[in-house]
C-alpha cells in the first residue's frame, strides 16, 4: 500500500465515527420526544380512568339513595346549571347545608344525597388537577329522572414538532386543554 491511500483511509475512518455520532446524536433524541410523549399519553389515560370510575361511584351512591334521587320534589330538575360541585362545596345551598356524617349514623335521604356529593366532590378536587363536576337532572314527561354527571378537570400536552411555529393544535403548543367526562345515569 502506498503512503497516499493510508493517509485517505486514517481521514475516512474519521469521517466515519463523526457522521456514525450524529446518527446516535439524532435518535436518541428522538427517542427521548417518544418517551415524553408516552408519559404525556399514560397521564392523560390515568386522568380519564379515574373521571369514568369517579363518575360510576356517584351513579351507586345515586341507586343506593333512591329516597332522594327518585323524589321530584327533592330533586330540583329545573334548576338550569344543575348541581355543580368544586371541592366539597355544593352549589345549592340545600344540599350545601347537610353537614351530617353519614359514614357511620343513620341519615336522612337529602343529608345522605349533600354528603355524598361533598364527598364526591372533594374526592375529584383531589385526584384530577382542576376537577369539578356537575349533576344535572331532567324530568321528560312522565319517564323516570335522568341526571347526566360530567366531570371537567385539565391537562397539559406535551409540545411536538414545533419547528417552524406554524404547526397548529393542542400537541403542537403544548397548551392546557379542559377534559369533559359525561355519563347519563337514572337513578
Amino acid at each position: 500500500m502506498s503512503v497516499n491511500t493510508q493517509r485517505q483511509q486514517r481521514g475516512f475512518s474519521l469521517v466515519e465515527v463523526l457522521v456514525s455520532v450524529v446518527l446516535i446524536a439524532v435518535g436518541l433524541l428522538g427517542n427521548a420526544s417518544l418517551q415524553a410523549l408516552s408519559l404525556n399519553n399514560t397521564s392523560d389515560a390515568r386522568y380519564r380512568s379515574l373521571a369514568t370510575i369517579k363518575s360510576d361511584s356517584l351513579a351507586a351512591a345515586m341507586h343506593a339513595n333512591t329516597g332522594f334521587w327518585q323524589n321530584i320534589a327533592l330533586v330540583p330538575v329545573t334548576a338550569a346549571n344543575g348541581f355543580n360541585i368544586t371541592g366539597s362545596v355544593v352549589s345549592d345551598s340545600t344540599l350545601d347545608a347537610q353537614a351530617a356524617d353519614c359514614s357511620g349514623a343513620a341519615c336522612t335521604p337529602l343529608q345522605m344525597a349533600g354528603y355524598d356529593l361533598k364527598n364526591w366532590g372533594l374526592e375529584i378536587a383531589n385526584s384530577l388537577p382542576g376537577g369539578a363536576g356537575n349533576v344535572n337532572c331532567s324530568l321528560v314527561g312522565t319517564n323516570p329522572i335522568s341526571c347526566v354527571i360530567t366531570i371537567s378537570w385539565t391537562e397539559i400536552n406535551v409540545a411536538l414538532n414545533k419547528i417552524s411555529g406554524t404547526e397548529t393544535g393542542a400537541l403542537a403548543s403544548g397548551v392546557t386543554v379542559t377534559q369533559i367526562y359525561s355519563v347519563v345515569v337514572q337513578p
